[in-house]
């Protein structure tokens, strides 16, 4: 678990302050999962300039994933991967999981890179409430990854 401040300039010039508790589950999986970054929607996209500068290969595939994704899930959330491994990420993030990830992980951004599960927290104040959902959440979500290669 990591505590991040950063100053983070948008494309105006103006300065934002962000802050991040950013929490690691390691996956058990031995398939390479493709890199992949749920941005949830709601936040100012200048809070992640320099996330996407950093990796610039992602783009959004929310118009490419095939089946039955709820609105909410992509009312709160838009996709980031390799255009080219969009229908992958369908095989982990099947519509049945996006529906529990728009319900219960908003507003925390997800990635997962190099079979690492990453859960971006920005609320201000952090509560044991707050902590305890995101961890019970991003081990749900680390278990489904894993099961899913088993």
């Amino acid at each position: 678990m990591v505590d991040r401040f950063d100053i983070v300039s948008s494309r105006d010039g103006k300065k934002t302050e962000n802050t991040w508790l950013i929490m690691r589950i390691d996956l058990e999986t031995q398939q390479t999962l493709p890199h992949l970054f749920l941005r949830p929607l709601g936040h100012t996209p200048d809070a992640y300039n320099k996330f996407f500068d950093a990796f610039h290969h992602l783009q959004p595939v929310n118009a490419m994933m095939l089946g039955g994704h709820t609105p909410e899930f992509h009312g709160r959330y838009e996709i980031y991967t390799m255009a080219s491994r969009a229908l992958e990420i369908e095989e982990y993030f099947t519509a049945e999981v996006t529906q529990i990830i728009g319900a219960c992980f908003w507003p925390h951004a997800i990635e997962l890179l190099d079979n690492k599960l990453y859960i971006y927290t920005t609320n201000p104040t952090l509560t044991d409430s707050l902590l305890n959902t995101a961890l019970e959440s991003g081990l749900w979500l680390a278990r489904i990854l894993d099961k899913q290669q088993d």
